[in-house]
């Protein structure tokens, strides 16, 4: 905890996980399912359902820069239903 003469920072309560989620929704629209609670503090079961279903997009401008340093893709990908597919990348040595 924080506390100055106008402030006060103190850890999140379970109580207060709906305002929580609703400030965080209102502050970026783009918060990913995955990361979305409910009023208990729990990612709501819907959420969880579009986090699996989303189609999240590769990082092109990432993994441009990866390219011009000399890194290659691979043929190896890990689907994870929640984070999405990551692709990996080798580095001749």
């Amino acid at each position: 905890m924080l506390a100055t003469s106008r402030l006060l920072l103190r850890p999140w309560r379970v109580g207060e996980a709906g305002v929580r989620r609703r400030l965080w929704s209102e502050r970026d629209p783009r918060v990913p399912p995955h990361r979305r609670i409910d009023d208990t503090g729990s990612p709501t079961l819907a959420d969880l359902e579009a986090a699996t279903r989303a189609e999240r997009p590769p990082a092109h401008a990432s993994r441009r820069v990866l390219a011009k340093i000399g890194f290659t893709t691979t043929e190896r990908t890990d689907v994870d239903p929640v984070r999405g597919t990551t692709l990996f990348t080798t580095l001749p040595l």
